[in-house]
Protein backbone atom coordinates (compact mmCIF):
# COMPACT_ATOMS: atom_id res chain seq x y z
CA UNK A 1 0.00 0.00 0.00
CA UNK A 2 1.29 3.45 -0.93
CA UNK A 3 2.51 6.29 1.76
CA UNK A 4 0.23 9.19 2.56
CA UNK A 5 1.32 11.95 0.68
CA UNK A 6 0.16 14.96 -1.48
CA UNK A 7 0.54 15.08 -5.21
CA UNK A 8 0.63 11.31 -6.12
CA UNK A 9 -1.33 9.86 -8.98
CA UNK A 10 -3.18 6.36 -8.02
CA UNK A 11 -3.79 3.89 -10.87
CA UNK A 12 -7.29 2.32 -10.81
CA UNK A 13 -6.43 -0.97 -8.90
CA UNK A 14 -4.57 1.23 -6.71
CA UNK A 15 -8.00 3.35 -5.78
CA UNK A 16 -9.88 0.20 -5.20
CA UNK A 17 -7.75 -1.26 -2.77
CA UNK A 18 -7.10 1.84 -0.99
CA UNK A 19 -11.34 2.21 -0.88
CA UNK A 20 -11.87 -0.75 0.55
CA UNK A 21 -9.35 0.20 3.48
CA UNK A 22 -10.54 4.13 3.55
CA UNK A 23 -14.68 3.32 3.32
CA UNK A 24 -14.87 -0.42 4.59
CA UNK A 25 -18.20 -2.49 3.78
CA UNK A 26 -21.84 -1.30 2.13
CA UNK A 27 -22.83 -3.12 5.71
CA UNK A 28 -21.31 0.05 7.54
CA UNK A 29 -22.98 2.58 5.58
CA UNK A 30 -27.22 3.15 6.34
CA UNK A 31 -29.37 2.93 3.00
CA UNK A 32 -25.97 1.48 1.50
CA UNK A 33 -27.36 -0.73 -1.31
CA UNK A 34 -24.13 -0.91 -3.56
CA UNK A 35 -20.86 -1.49 -2.71
CA UNK A 36 -19.76 0.97 -0.88
CA UNK A 37 -15.28 1.14 -2.04
CA UNK A 38 -16.59 0.04 -5.87
CA UNK A 39 -18.35 3.17 -5.88
CA UNK A 40 -16.40 5.38 -4.05
CA UNK A 41 -12.74 4.13 -6.26
CA UNK A 42 -15.26 4.12 -9.23
CA UNK A 43 -16.48 8.00 -8.50
CA UNK A 44 -12.54 9.10 -7.79
CA UNK A 45 -11.86 7.86 -11.14
CA UNK A 46 -14.66 9.49 -13.06
CA UNK A 47 -13.54 12.97 -10.62
CA UNK A 48 -9.84 12.94 -10.93
CA UNK A 49 -8.75 10.00 -12.77
CA UNK A 50 -6.73 8.92 -9.95
CA UNK A 51 -4.70 12.63 -9.17
CA UNK A 52 -4.78 13.64 -5.50
CA UNK A 53 -3.78 17.13 -6.59
CA UNK A 54 -6.50 17.06 -9.21
CA UNK A 55 -8.14 20.91 -9.52
CA UNK A 56 -11.94 21.32 -11.25
CA UNK A 57 -14.52 24.07 -11.08
CA UNK A 58 -12.52 26.81 -11.42
CA UNK A 59 -10.31 26.60 -9.00
CA UNK A 60 -12.63 25.85 -6.04
CA UNK A 61 -13.01 21.34 -6.09
CA UNK A 62 -9.88 19.40 -5.19
CA UNK A 63 -8.34 16.14 -4.78
CA UNK A 64 -9.47 12.38 -5.70
CA UNK A 65 -13.18 13.12 -5.58
CA UNK A 66 -13.55 16.61 -6.32
CA UNK A 67 -14.42 18.03 -3.21
CA UNK A 68 -15.62 21.52 -3.78
CA UNK A 69 -14.22 23.87 -0.93
CA UNK A 70 -16.81 26.54 -1.25
CA UNK A 71 -20.09 23.97 -1.10
CA UNK A 72 -17.99 21.81 2.17
CA UNK A 73 -16.47 25.23 3.78
CA UNK A 74 -12.99 23.34 3.62
CA UNK A 75 -9.85 25.33 2.80
CA UNK A 76 -8.13 23.88 -0.43
CA UNK A 77 -4.71 23.84 1.56
CA UNK A 78 -6.57 21.05 3.91
CA UNK A 79 -8.02 18.99 1.06
CA UNK A 80 -4.30 18.51 -0.47
CA UNK A 81 -3.37 16.09 1.82
CA UNK A 82 -5.49 12.86 0.68
CA UNK A 83 -6.29 11.86 4.65
CA UNK A 84 -8.40 15.13 4.64
CA UNK A 85 -10.04 14.12 1.37
CA UNK A 86 -11.20 11.12 2.31
CA UNK A 87 -12.47 12.09 5.61
CA UNK A 88 -14.72 15.03 3.69
CA UNK A 89 -15.70 12.38 1.13
CA UNK A 90 -17.00 10.03 3.82
CA UNK A 91 -19.24 12.92 4.66
CA UNK A 92 -20.35 13.63 1.30
CA UNK A 93 -21.13 9.43 1.32
CA UNK A 94 -23.42 9.33 3.87
CA UNK A 95 -25.64 12.33 2.72
CA UNK A 96 -25.25 10.69 -0.49
CA UNK A 97 -26.77 7.68 1.14
CA UNK A 98 -28.97 8.77 2.79
CA UNK A 99 -30.56 10.31 -0.34
CA UNK A 100 -30.48 6.90 -1.74
CA UNK A 101 -32.56 5.63 1.28
CA UNK A 102 -35.18 8.60 1.26
CA UNK A 103 -35.57 7.53 -2.49
CA UNK A 104 -36.07 3.84 -2.11
CA UNK A 105 -38.62 3.88 0.35
CA UNK A 106 -40.07 6.85 -1.58
CA UNK A 107 -40.62 4.85 -4.32
CA UNK A 108 -42.04 1.87 -2.00
CA UNK A 109 -44.67 4.30 -0.86
CA UNK A 110 -45.61 5.68 -4.10
CA UNK A 111 -45.81 2.02 -5.45
CA UNK A 112 -48.36 1.03 -2.82
CA UNK A 113 -50.49 4.04 -2.75
CA UNK A 114 -50.81 4.04 -6.46
CA UNK A 115 -50.10 0.33 -7.52
CA UNK A 116 -47.73 1.82 -9.75
CA UNK A 117 -45.54 -1.35 -11.54
CA UNK A 118 -43.07 0.62 -12.64
CA UNK A 119 -41.84 1.67 -9.48
CA UNK A 120 -40.27 -1.36 -7.17
CA UNK A 121 -39.42 -1.04 -3.51
CA UNK A 122 -36.08 -2.12 -4.63
CA UNK A 123 -33.32 -1.17 -7.03
CA UNK A 124 -30.20 -3.41 -8.43
CA UNK A 125 -26.79 -2.29 -6.87
CA UNK A 126 -25.53 -0.40 -10.43
CA UNK A 127 -28.62 1.77 -10.37
CA UNK A 128 -28.15 2.32 -6.69
CA UNK A 129 -24.31 3.49 -7.93
CA UNK A 130 -25.57 5.47 -10.36
CA UNK A 131 -27.84 7.40 -7.89
CA UNK A 132 -24.86 8.18 -5.46
CA UNK A 133 -22.67 9.45 -8.49
CA UNK A 134 -25.98 11.83 -9.66
CA UNK A 135 -25.93 13.06 -5.72
CA UNK A 136 -22.40 13.77 -5.86
CA UNK A 137 -22.59 15.67 -9.24
CA UNK A 138 -25.81 17.63 -8.80
CA UNK A 139 -26.69 17.71 -4.91
CA UNK A 140 -29.10 15.69 -2.75
CA UNK A 141 -31.81 18.16 -4.13
CA UNK A 142 -31.75 17.99 -6.80
CA UNK A 143 -31.75 14.30 -6.96
CA UNK A 144 -34.55 14.38 -4.49
CA UNK A 145 -36.56 16.57 -6.31
CA UNK A 146 -36.29 14.05 -9.75
CA UNK A 147 -36.90 11.15 -7.65
CA UNK A 148 -40.46 12.36 -6.42
CA UNK A 149 -41.56 14.11 -9.77
CA UNK A 150 -40.52 12.18 -12.29
CA UNK A 151 -41.20 7.97 -12.68
CA UNK A 152 -37.98 7.17 -14.96
CA UNK A 153 -34.84 6.77 -12.44
CA UNK A 154 -32.49 5.84 -14.76
CA UNK A 155 -29.60 8.01 -15.84
CA UNK A 156 -31.22 8.93 -18.80
CA UNK A 157 -34.18 9.70 -16.81
CA UNK A 158 -32.37 12.57 -14.89
CA UNK A 159 -31.47 14.17 -18.07
CA UNK A 160 -34.81 13.97 -19.35
CA UNK A 161 -35.82 15.72 -15.90
CA UNK A 162 -33.39 18.28 -16.35
CA UNK A 163 -34.04 18.96 -19.57
CA UNK A 164 -38.02 19.32 -18.64
CA UNK A 165 -37.58 21.71 -15.78
CA UNK A 166 -34.77 23.93 -17.97
CA UNK A 167 -31.68 23.20 -15.72
CA UNK A 168 -28.29 22.49 -17.42
CA UNK A 169 -26.71 19.04 -17.49
CA UNK A 170 -23.22 18.82 -17.74
CA UNK A 171 -22.18 18.21 -21.61
CA UNK A 172 -20.66 15.03 -20.95
CA UNK A 173 -22.89 13.31 -18.74
CA UNK A 174 -23.81 10.35 -21.15
CA UNK A 175 -19.78 9.48 -21.37
CA UNK A 176 -19.81 9.93 -17.40
CA UNK A 177 -22.62 7.59 -17.03
CA UNK A 178 -21.63 5.08 -19.20
CA UNK A 179 -17.71 4.82 -17.98
CA UNK A 180 -19.18 5.14 -13.93
CA UNK A 181 -21.24 2.24 -14.62
CA UNK A 182 -18.69 -0.14 -16.94
CA UNK A 183 -15.95 1.42 -13.61
CA UNK A 184 -18.13 -0.04 -10.73
CA UNK A 185 -18.72 -3.12 -12.55
CA UNK A 186 -14.71 -3.45 -12.63
CA UNK A 187 -14.23 -2.31 -9.45
CA UNK A 188 -16.80 -4.66 -8.01
CA UNK A 189 -15.48 -7.54 -9.47
CA UNK A 190 -12.09 -7.22 -8.38
CA UNK A 191 -13.22 -6.50 -4.37
CA UNK A 192 -15.10 -9.94 -5.20
CA UNK A 193 -11.99 -11.88 -6.08
CA UNK A 194 -10.02 -10.37 -3.52
CA UNK A 195 -9.22 -13.53 -1.12
CA UNK A 196 -11.62 -14.04 1.65
CA UNK A 197 -9.28 -15.16 5.23
CA UNK A 198 -12.70 -17.72 6.41
CA UNK A 199 -13.44 -19.02 2.62
CA UNK A 200 -9.65 -19.10 1.15
CA UNK A 201 -7.42 -19.97 4.22
CA UNK A 202 -9.41 -20.90 7.17
CA UNK A 203 -12.01 -23.35 4.84
CA UNK A 204 -9.50 -24.71 2.35
CA UNK A 205 -6.23 -25.27 4.26
CA UNK A 206 -8.77 -26.93 6.81
CA UNK A 207 -10.05 -29.46 4.12
CA UNK A 208 -6.38 -29.67 2.66
CA UNK A 209 -5.11 -30.75 6.39
CA UNK A 210 -8.24 -32.75 6.68
CA UNK A 211 -6.98 -34.67 3.04
CA UNK A 212 -3.65 -35.37 4.12
CA UNK A 213 -4.36 -37.21 7.53
CA UNK A 214 -7.05 -39.25 5.47
CA UNK A 215 -4.19 -40.49 3.29
CA UNK A 216 -5.55 -38.79 0.09
CA UNK A 217 -3.31 -38.48 -2.74
CA UNK A 218 -1.62 -34.93 -3.53
CA UNK A 219 -3.25 -32.72 -1.43
CA UNK A 220 -2.85 -29.36 -2.42
CA UNK A 221 -0.85 -27.33 -1.05
CA UNK A 222 -1.33 -24.37 1.08
CA UNK A 223 0.45 -21.08 -0.53
CA UNK A 224 2.81 -19.30 2.08
CA UNK A 225 0.35 -16.96 2.93
CA UNK A 226 -1.79 -19.67 4.11
CA UNK A 227 0.72 -21.27 5.99
CA UNK A 228 1.24 -18.12 8.05
CA UNK A 229 -2.06 -17.81 8.76
CA UNK A 230 -2.16 -21.12 10.47
CA UNK A 231 0.76 -20.48 12.62
CA UNK A 232 -0.71 -17.71 14.04
CA UNK A 233 -3.73 -19.15 14.60
CA UNK A 234 -2.07 -21.95 16.49
CA UNK A 235 -3.52 -24.33 18.48
CA UNK A 236 -6.61 -22.77 19.22
CA UNK A 237 -7.97 -23.90 14.92
CA UNK A 238 -5.54 -26.27 14.74
CA UNK A 239 -6.54 -28.84 17.30
CA UNK A 240 -10.41 -28.56 16.38
CA UNK A 241 -9.62 -29.18 12.55
CA UNK A 242 -7.14 -32.40 13.22
CA UNK A 243 -9.91 -33.81 15.49
CA UNK A 244 -12.48 -33.65 13.21
CA UNK A 245 -9.82 -35.24 11.04
CA UNK A 246 -8.60 -37.66 13.28
CA UNK A 247 -12.69 -38.80 13.32
CA UNK A 248 -12.86 -38.97 9.89
CA UNK A 249 -9.68 -41.43 10.01
CA UNK A 250 -11.20 -43.83 12.29
CA UNK A 251 -14.52 -43.96 10.93
CA UNK A 252 -12.51 -44.86 7.81
CA UNK A 253 -10.99 -47.72 8.98
CA UNK A 254 -14.08 -48.96 10.26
Amino acid sequence: MRKFEPGIKYTFRELIENSVIWFGAMQEYKGALMDVPATMAALAWAESHGKTDAVGDGGTSWGLWQINSKVWDVDEWILKDVKAQVAAARIILIDALDAVAWAVALRGSRRALLEQPDLPRQIDEVTAAQWVNIVWQYGATQFRDWIERSNDHSPDGFKAYKKEVKKPVHWGFNSRQARFATDYMRADGVIKKNPSFWKDVVVQTGKDLADMLAGKKDPPKPPPWAILALVVAGLYFLQPLTKAAGSRLEKKKK
